[in-house]
């Protein structure tokens, strides 16, 4: 997750935002279903229709590479669910980046390859990009306003997955001190 200059790889920034994109789907409005609640549950590795959608273009080379690695695991007789391989990887990803760090991550998720209700997401651009759908959003998943501040602050480390408005290429960092 590394490169040899000790800068996080595109494979670090595509399990943190795996991760996350995994997490998102979490709504304090949303129905519980079961085995999973929504969220950090597994269902972008599990479920064929959500990793498709639009939120979650530009993650199919890492969905081919974790899905690898949660076979591998297994064959290994190793018992782990998705959803925790991809919270222990995206949480990695942070620790290699400069300056991340490690919290708790807490084992024993449920899987579920049902897919997320969609929409929780939000959008870059365009309609839904607005401050208050946006906020909106992270408050209905736990997030408060500062919360959501320190979130978006992660994208220093980011990459753009593709052309943006306003002339962000893509491959390009999204931020003018991306090792930082």
């Amino acid at each position: 997750m590394r490169d040899s200059s000790g800068q996080c790889t595109d494979f670090a920034r595509a399990a943190i935002r795996y991760a996350f994109h995994d997490a998102a789907g979490y709504s304090v409005r949303s129905t519980t279903y079961l085995p999973a609640t929504g969220g950090a549950d597994g269902s972008l590795l599990l479920s064929a229709d959500e990793i498709g959608r639009p939120d979650n273009a530009g993650l199919g080379t890492y969905h081919t590479q974790i899905g690898q690695k949660l076979q591998t695991y297994r064959a290994a007789g190793n018992c782990i669910t998705a959803a925790d391989l991809i919270q222990v990887a995206g949480s990695l990803g942070v620790l290699a980046c400069p300056g991340g760090r490690i919290g708790r991550v807490y084992i024993g998720r449920k899987d579920t390859a049902q897919a997320c209700p969609d929409g929780l997401l939000p959008h870059a651009f365009g309609a839904g990009a607005d401050h208050n759908t946006i906020l909106g959003l992270f408050v209905d998943k736990g997030f408060s306003a500062r919360d959501l501040a320190a979130l978006m602050g992660a994208h220093s480390t980011s990459k753009a997955n593709f052309q943006q408005p306003g002339g962000i290429a893509a491959g390009t960092p999204q931020d003018t001190t991306p090792g930082t």
